[in-house]
């Protein structure tokens, strides 16, 4: 299915461990969890074609050159992170995007 969702901070990049197999056609069973985003963190969720693009290279963009984008871009406003890992994807990959590059960002105001 889809690579796990991350918890991010300015330190860490914790992935979120799934809880069932990709929706679609096939049998599955699904459990329920709870992960807390705490004040300053934030929630990236993401699809599979935004680590799996590739370079001329062959070599996968991946969850660590993602983890960097969004350590180097934290506390900017989701939107402007958002834009951000799109350019260093696109930069990466050249234009080569052969499946879905999505990226969601939900922040967590330190005040709130």
């Amino acid at each position: 299915g889809h690579p796990e969702a991350l918890i991010v901070d300015g330190v860490n990049a914790a992935e979120l461990p799934p809880t069932g197999p990709l929706i679609g056609p096939f049998a599955g069973t699904w459990k329920s969890r709870k992960a807390i985003v705490g004040p300053g963190q934030l929630l990236a969720c993401y699809t599979d074609g935004l680590v799996e693009i590739r370079n001329a290279k062959r070599e996968e963009f991946g969850i660590e050159r993602l983890r960097k984008v969004l350590h180097e871009n934290y506390g900017e406003t989701p939107d402007e992170m958002v834009k951000q890992c799109l350019v260093e994807v696109e930069a990466f990959g050249g234009g080569r995007a052969h499946d879905d590059v999505t990226l969601t960002i939900i922040s967590r105001r330190i005040d709130g």
